[in-house]
C-alpha cells in the first residue's frame, strides 16, 4: 500500500509538471483542441446547449473539466482557458493511472500499467482522461 501511494505521488508530481511543459511550449489549441477547448469553455459559461457537429465526443469531459475548474474557483479565481482545461487532464491522470493499475493488478494477479499508447496525448485536451479510454 505504501509503495501504491508513492509510485501515485510520483505519477501526480510528473503529470503536473509535464503539463506545465506542455502549455509552455505550446499554449494555444492543438489537434483536437480546436474543437474541444471551445466546447469546454462554453460549458464553462453555462451554454451546455451548445454543440459542435465536428465533436463526436459526448459531453462528459466537458462536464468534468467545468465542474473541476468551477470548483476550483470556489478557493481561487480560476479561468476557464486553455491551460487550466488541459490541467484539468493533469489531475485526472494520476487517479486514473491508480485506478487501472489496481484493476489490471486484478486481472493478472499483479501490479501493471496498462497506460502505454496515449500517455503523451494526455497532457493535451484530448478528451482522453475523461473518457478513461
Amino acid at each position: 500500500m505504501a509503495k501504491t501511494r508513492l509510485i501515485f505521488g510520483i505519477v501526480a508530481a510528473l503529470s503536473a509538471t509535464l503539463a506545465k511543459f506542455v502549455h509552455e511550449i505550446c499554449p494555444y489549441p492543438l489537434i483536437d483542441e480546436i474543437f474541444h477547448i471551445p466546447a469546454t469553455q462554453r460549458y464553462c459559461e453555462g451554454n451546455f446547449a451548445y454543440w459542435d457537429p465536428k465533436i463526436t465526443t459526448p459531453p462528459g469531459p466537458y462536464l468534468l473539466a467545468t465542474g473541476i475548474l468551477k470548483f476550483l474557483n470556489v478557493f481561487k479565481p480560476t479561468e476557464c482557458d486553455t491551460k487550466n482545461i488541459r490541467m484539468t487532464n493533469a489531475f485526472l491522470f494520476p487517479i486514473l493511472f491508480y485506478v487501472l493499475t489496481e484493476f489490471c493488478a486484478h486481472l493478472h494477479g499483479r501490479p501493471q500499467v496498462c497506460l502505454k499508447n496515449d500517455f503523451f496525448l494526455f497532457f493535451f485536451s484530448q478528451t482522453r482522461c475523461g473518457r478513461l479510454q
